[in-house]
């Protein structure tokens, strides 16, 4: 139970703590350490409360099998936090090479919010927009900012902590299945180590990505969304489907009112443990359903998404009241947080778009089986027999393997149909979601109840391939890739810590930009940065390059932009060569050193 009430606590802590510190900040206009205190101090009052009233059970010893995939998820995230950020002497480097431009923007995001920039923002990265981005990770990060805490270290700690909660969450969810599901996804890619004899990641180029290094390591917010999830999906199946909680040969089911009802009636039996099925139950209170939900918005938009489409469905297809209260209770404060953070209009966030990342065509089965393997007909076959036994021959009562598998594999087929984001690979945050709700129950109804020789069989085709890529992905980092200098970073700050935080700079748009790791507001950002959020950047470009080349009306370009300063150095040498640079005589020079030259425009 110590576990289970620790990882409840601590994501209680995080969920109220950022939403009650970021409420105080937006009321005030600003973050401020105060608010980052009170937050705190809001965030241990709750997860006090939450460790107390949370039920659940301790449930079977672990077995060999969950050790080695606990033990698999801890060497992935030592490996990939304690390296998230490093020094090498004077460089500042990153150990993984798909984390160079994500890292950069969290990295700007936290230190704005930390350093006192007015809420609710401008668009650091775009000059004529605001900020539509769900910033909960990083609002978090600011808070320990905020409060003098080094920034490598949060990181580093914070990546962590999310990872042991995920694994334990994962283990809790589905077992040791469930974990191996999620660290060693993949297709068949990596089998060609076989031919090859080279350790590397097979499945990067590849639109069905590494889990781990494409998305846990990257997107930051799934290191709270994840096991905040997975916990909810844990509380919810017992609370709403408990003919799916099974108890040992000979052994009482959980004191549950939920449990007693559905024995009353003879709806429920008790069945043998499944080999890989851990019997532990969890029982959340509701108002920790609700925070947990509702912190969903503000982490990861679309972990958010995908559990509210499972109420929705569950209230939908089984007529249920409660599922249909806890819903109308979250979307009511979730609306105008969503709206406030993400800008739906111009379609962008919403299109048709039949195959997802360029499958189609006569390679399109060969697609899917390259990307997911035995996974994805294993998948199929389950849903469709789950399918048919809920709606050709109306099975009841309903059980938590329909209640999940069945609403994850629409979810799926709409990501095949639909982009749910302006980059179409995006749709893989939900797909996650929706590959993670199925998981334990592609081992429990199917590959459980094969022979021994086939479930190994199983194991190795599914997991093979996506344990090479991983350990292949993680090899090829040892080294780290180069994102700035730190002398660099030192000397501008001390320069630029003097102007005020709405002074807007010109500059190149590089995603590692010293500006950007400052969490300065600069004219125009990575312009892959902006593509991801449905910004529209030509016309920005256009002006940009005006006044970078110093071209006729590059003052008129610079008012249009709000510009203040122009920031001049290598890079900009290198982006906008033969520039005329005419702010050298009609500005007011600010600094200069080895690093380059900041220049206040006159207009």
């Amino acid at each position: 139970m110590i576990p289970l009430r620790l990882s409840v606590a601590v994501l209680v802590f995080v969920a109220a703590s950022t939403l009650s510190a970021f409420a105080l900040a937006l009321r005030a206009g600003v973050l401020t350490a105060g608010h980052a205190q009170a937050g705190i101090l809001i965030g241990m009052s709750a997860a006090l409360v939450a460790a107390i009233q949370v039920r659940g059970e301790k449930g079977p010893c672990w077995r060999a099998w969950d050790w080695l995939a606990f033990a698999a998820f801890t060497l992935f995230a030592l490996r990939a936090f304690c390296w998230l950020l490093f020094w090498d002497k004077d460089l500042v480097r990153v150990g993984a090479p798909n984390n160079l431009g994500d890292i950069c923007r969290h990295l700007l995001y936290a230190r704005m919010f930390a350093d006192g920039e007015p809420l609710w923002p401008e668009h650091p990265l775009h000059a004529w927009a605001m900020l539509r981005y769900y910033p909960g990770a990083d609002f978090f990060q600011a808070i320990w900012l905020s409060l003098g805490i080094d920034e490598m270290r949060a990181l580093a700690w914070s990546g962590l902590a999310g990872s042991a909660l995920a694994a334990f969450t994962l283990r809790r969810w589905g077992g040791a299945f469930a974990l191996a599901a999620f660290l060693f996804a993949g297709g068949l890619a990596g089998f060609e180590i076989f031919t090859t004899g080279v350790l590397k990641d097979y499945q990067m180029p590849l639109a069905w990505k590494p889990l781990p290094t494409a998305i846990f390591l990257t997107q930051r917010g799934f290191l709270f969304a994840l096991p905040a999830a997975l916990l909810l999906f844990a509380s919810w199946r017992f609370r709403w489907f408990p003919i799916d909680v099974r108890g040992e040969a000979g052994r009482k089911p959980p004191p549950s009112a939920w449990v007693l009802r559905w024995l009353e009636q003879g709806k429920a039996e008790r069945v043998p443990l499944l080999p890989d099925q851990s019997a532990e139950y969890l029982l959340l209170p509701l108002w920790v359903e609700w925070l947990l939900l509702l912190s969903l918005a503000f982490f990861q938009l679309y972990a958010f998404l995908f559990a509210i489409g499972l109420l929705t469905y569950w209230s939908l297809a089984y007529r249920r009241s409660d599922t249909l209260v806890l819903l109308g209770l979250t979307l009511v404060p979730a609306a105008p947080l969503v709206a406030l953070m993400i800008d739906f209009g111009g379609g962008a966030f919403f299109r048709w778009a039949p195959g997802w990342m360029g499958a189609g065509g006569k390679s399109y089965p060969w697609f899917w089986l390259l990307n997911f393997g035995l996974s994805l007909p294993l998948a199929i076959w389950l849903w469709l027999h789950l399918a048919q036994r809920r709606v050709l021959a109306r099975h009841e009562p309903e059980d938590a393997a329909e209640a999940f598998v069945i609403p994850a594999g629409i979810a799926f087929l709409a990501c095949t149909l639909f982009a749910f984001a302006p980059w179409e690979w995006d749709n893989t945050k939900l797909m996650l979601c929706a590959y993670l709700a199925a998981a334990p129950y592609v081992w429990r109804v199917l590959i459980a109840t094969w022979p021994a020789t086939l479930r190994a069989l199983a194991g190795v085709t599914l997991f093979t391939s996506g344990a090479v890529s991983l350990a292949g992905g993680l090899h090829e980092g040892e080294k780290g890739y180069e994102l700035a200098k730190r002398s660099e970073l030192d000397f501008i700050r001390v320069e630029i810590q003097a102007l005020p935080r709405t002074v807007r700079f010109a500059c190149a748009p590089e995603y590692n930009h010293p500006l950007v790791l400052l969490g300065r507001r600069i004219a125009m950002g990575y312009d892959g940065h902006l593509f991801g959020y449905g910004l529209e950047y030509k016309t920005l470009r256009t002006e940009v390059q005006t006044l970078m080349f110093g071209r006729p009306g590059w003052k008129r370009s610079a008012g249009r932009l709000g510009v203040t300063h122009v920031f001049w150095g290598a890079r900009e040498e290198k982006r906008f060569p033969k520039s005329t640079k005419p702010w050298e005589a009609e500005g007011e020079p600010v600094a200069s050193g080895e690093w380059g030259q900041l220049f206040q425009l006159r207009y």
